[in-house]
């Protein structure tokens, strides 16, 4: 019984975590500035590596929150050193708003 509640614990723990994440970025309105967390495991495999620089470069600094794309992933906009357009999709549980000043 008591595996069976610490398993019950935890189910709710996550589900709580997960509909935390989902109130913080269900806010985000386009235009919203965003920092990404982090950059979600494997996303930067088999990019182009000016690609890889410019989303690590990125990642540093407040993005633009465009909308989120069919699959419910954050779409976010940035413009590298070189001028270079970008547009990259991530799990939104990546994305926070940047708090206002």
């Amino acid at each position: 019984m008591a595996i069976a509640q610490v398993a019950s614990s935890r189910q709710l723990s996550a589900l709580v975590c997960d509909w935390h994440c989902v109130l913080l970025t269900a806010q985000l309105i386009p235009g919203a500035k965003v920092f990404l967390l982090e950059i979600p495991p494997g996303f930067l495999t088999d990019l182009p590596i000016e690609d890889q620089w410019a989303i690590e470069a990125a990642a540093k600094r407040p993005l633009e929150f465009v909308g989120y794309d069919d699959d419910g992933r954050a779409e976010l906009e940035f413009t590298n050193s070189a001028g270079v357009h970008h547009f990259i999709y991530v799990d939104q549980v990546y994305v926070r708003q940047v708090e206002p000043s």
